[in-house]
């Protein structure tokens, strides 16, 4: 049935909803926050690059090379310039076997050197390498710099890994005792600063958990300041003790039941797991006391539904020194990936100040992303960029620079803002017109040909926590069929239009009803029509829509609503 509205709604929104936000581009960084780190090969199906900071604010990636006969790993300045004190000109470069190299982790140890933990020794062999501050290999780590990690059971392979606190390496993974991947172990290894197993964990440096007829998988782990491991698997939570023994006052025998993604610890010692089958509307955070008990403080029951990105595919989570926890994701109902974030305060409840959609919808379109937050605070995103030049590469964008909080600029009234949603020819699209409230210059606007890039969403307000429908990316510059995606008339108008017309996006300055604001999308979120549908179309109302700056504080909407159609071919919504 369809939703109607009984209640005027103002067109000022609600001040947590409104203004810019820590999702802003940090316009210091590289052009318009981004930097392209190299070309690279066809695109695969894991992540091509990681990135980690080091105590004095430069950055260190890796990624393997377009031929993929070796990995680069390059070190930035603060600012996104290549750091010419490392390798050649910022760049050193590891020589690989085999031809399918992965980056996993970069990590970085106290001395400024970078150990690389990834797949680069062999077709199916995971390995570590370790660099010296200066980008050569350190010859007293394995053999010549390289560690070849040795196969356990009839296979084997380590997915993560992390830097303890006294300099060891710390690897994650499975084990398989069988080649159908049945009777499968969470594998844990403990290494030496030089390679060498560290003796003391487990039996000679390993430690294999909880074997299972299930895929077993170890995914993340973090260590505790007082060296005991919480690792994330795919069906518990485990702590063990330094020396690789389950933890008898965590859970029962070290172990909590949970399906966890990824772990991070809070400065009270509790512990934030993502948790859940990585299915869009189907994960929690769980917050749980350091026994593993769930903490009843943290939203409802110690658990935060992440219920409110829809069709958002969450994959990874930070914690902030204020232990906010900020969960990234793609947005699966664009045409080209969207990076949505949303973050929950130590007491679980949404921060709608992050972006100016409540969430972070970022200006940057990057495919298969990693994380990572710099100790200031801002969050750098590292991931295949097809979308910007006429070759995959490797790009990185940096947030977190928010601007003054503003409100939005809403449209004149009445009725100044219109949204349909239609069938089209091979699908359904929708169409947002907007007339301006007020002056709009093309200062406003920005210019997305050097640098500004914008995040557009539309939001549902019938919940008490605003549901994120849809997250749409219009990055700066970018080709599209080997020609600009953006266009700006001399008037200062500026014109967004994909190759094959799925997105679109007119924007006019002007004064109160002479500026106005066009987007056409096939990118309808949950909204689905067909042409057989006769019956009203379930809408919520009211619903807003907003397009903001990520590079300034600007940011235009509408609240729809008035539902003037409702039909089985389109739905039209305009504000009161």
């Amino acid at each position: 049935m369809k939703t109607r509205l009984v209640v005027a709604i103002s067109l000022v929104l609600l001040p947590v909803l409104a203004g810019a936000g820590d999702t802003d581009v940090d316009p210091t960084f590289g052009v318009g926050g981004q930097i392209r780190l190299s070309a690279t090969s066809p695109l695969p199906t894991f992540p091509p690059a990681d990135v980690a900071e080091m105590p004095d604010g430069r950055l260190v990636t890796a990624t393997p090379a377009a031929d993929l006969a070796s990995i680069t790993i390059t070190r930035l300045l603060s600012d996104g310039s290549l750091d010419p004190t490392f390798g050649i000109g910022g760049h050193a470069s590891l020589p690989v076997a085999g031809d399918s190299p992965q980056v996993r982790r970069v990590l970085l140890p106290a001395d400024g050197g970078v150990i690389l933990f990834g797949r680069f020794v062999a077709a199916f062999d995971e390995g570590l390498a370790r660099f010296d501050a200066s980008g050569t290999l350190d010859p007293t780590f394995g053999s010549g710099g390289v560690l070849i990690i040795p196969s356990v059971g009839m296979s084997s392979t380590d997915i993560t890994a992390i830097l303890a606190a006294n300099g060891d390496i710390v690897t994650l993974g499975e084990a398989r005792e069988t080649i159908s991947g049945t009777d499968t172990s969470i594998l844990v290894r403990r290494f030496l600063g030089d390679g060498t197993p560290a003796p003391g964990f487990g039996v000679g440096g390993k430690v294999l958990l909880n074997p299972s007829t299930e895929q077993e998988i170890g995914r993340a782990i973090v260590e505790q300041p007082n060296g005991a491991l919480v690792i994330a698997a795919n069906f518990e939570i485990v702590r063990l003790l330094a020396n690789g023994s389950p933890d008898p006052t965590f859970g029962t025998g070290g172990v909590v039941p949970s399906f966890a993604r990824a772990v991070q610890l809070l400065s009270d010692g509790d512990i934030v797991a993502l948790v859940g089958n990585a299915a869009p509307n189907d994960l929690v955070i769980e917050r749980r006391n350091p026994n593993g008990t769930l903490d009843p403080a943290f939203g409802t029951g110690g658990t935060v539904a992440v219920e409110h990105l829809s069709d958002v595919l969450v994959t990874d989570l930070v914690v902030d020194a204020s232990d906010r926890t900020t969960v990234f994701g793609t947005s699966l109902t664009q045409w080209r990936p969207v990076t949505v974030l949303a973050r929950f305060g130590a007491d679980g409840i949404l921060d709608t100040t992050l972006g100016p959609c409540g969430y972070g919808v970022v200006g940057v379109q990057l495919e298969l992303p990693r994380y990572a937050q710099q100790s200031d605070g801002r969050f750098l995103i590292v991931g295949f960029d097809r979308f910007t030049t006429s070759t995959t590469q490797v790009g990185m964008a940096r947030l977190g620079t928010p601007d003054a909080e503003a409100a939005c600029l809403g449209p004149f009234v009445p009725k100044g803002s219109t949204w349909r949603m239609r069938v089209l020819r091979g699908g359904t699209g929708s169409q947002w017109s907007w007339k301006s409230g007020g002056t709009v210059t093309a200062a406003d606007i920005g210019n997305p040909l050097t640098g500004s890039s914008y995040g557009l969403c539309i939001l549902d307000l019938t919940p008490a926590i605003p549901q994120l429908l849809l997250a749409s990316a219009l990055p700066p510059q970018g080709l599209c069929a080997g020609k600009p995606c953006w266009k700006r008339t001399a008037s200062g108008q500026i014109r967004y239009s994909l190759s094959d017309g799925r997105t679109q996006l007119t924007f006019k300055p002007g004064t109160a009803k002479k500026a106005k604001l066009t987007w056409k999308t096939n990118e309808t979120g949950p909204f689905h029509l067909a042409p057989a549908d006769v019956a009203p179309i379930s809408v919520p109302v009211p619903l807003v829509l907003r397009l903001a700056r990520n590079d300034g504080a600007q940011c235009w909407d509408a609240v729809h609503a008035r539902e003037v159609k409702n039909g089985g071919t389109s739905v039209l919504l305009t504000s009161n």
